[in-house]
């Protein structure tokens, strides 16, 4: 294929992105140290490219040419599928195979939890939570000593519902 249709078929001018043109956007440097993305990257930081006009994650792309036929390059469509790529190294623009592993929505919330990459909703710390610690231990020694549920949600001003999984101990969990 001649240069102008190769152009044209790319959009804009651009060379399609083939391997070679792949990895020339990735910073490589030591095994061991990050390599950093050098094309577009999305808010979070993580890198984006498109192959035949559909986006991909840039470490998903790289991690698919270094390892062919380990990965869909598509990401998984449900939460019990393996195949999401996540990062051993907590750069979400990384894109060195070393620093990369094939695990499942789980692994990554994992992850995530482990490495304190995510707020700490437990307790009383969420942004839907109603009362304080103080009130849930409250409610449930009203509750102990023969109070009902319906007259509990009222006077706390929550939900029947809600003060039925604070009392089964589901939300507002001591020690969270």
């Amino acid at each position: 294929m001649d240069e102008q249709k190769r152009k044209r078929k790319s959009g804009a001018g651009r060379l399609p992105n083939v391997p070679i043109v792949l990895w020339s956007k990735v910073d490589k440097g030591d095994p061991d140290e990050c390599w950093e993305w050098l094309g577009y990257k999305n808010k979070e930081g993580y890198g984006r490219t498109w192959i035949n006009d559909k986006g991909y994650y840039a470490h998903r792309v790289i991690y698919n040419l270094a390892f062919p036929g380990q990965i869909d390059l598509n990401a998984p469509k449900s939460t019990n599928e393996k195949g999401f790529v996540l990062h051993k190294c907590d750069n979400p623009s990384c894109c060195n195979p070393n620093h990369l592993y094939v695990g499942d929505y789980f692994d990554n919330g994992r992850d995530k939890a482990q490495r304190r990459r995510c707020p700490d909703f437990g307790g009383d710390k969420g942004p839907r939570c109603k009362l304080t610690m103080e009130q849930a231990r409250q409610a449930r020694e009203l509750r102990a000593q023969g109070h009902s549920v319906r007259n509990l949600a009222i006077q706390f001003g929550i939900s029947l519902p809600s003060m039925k999984t604070l009392l089964r101990g589901l939300s507002y969990k001591e020690g969270a």
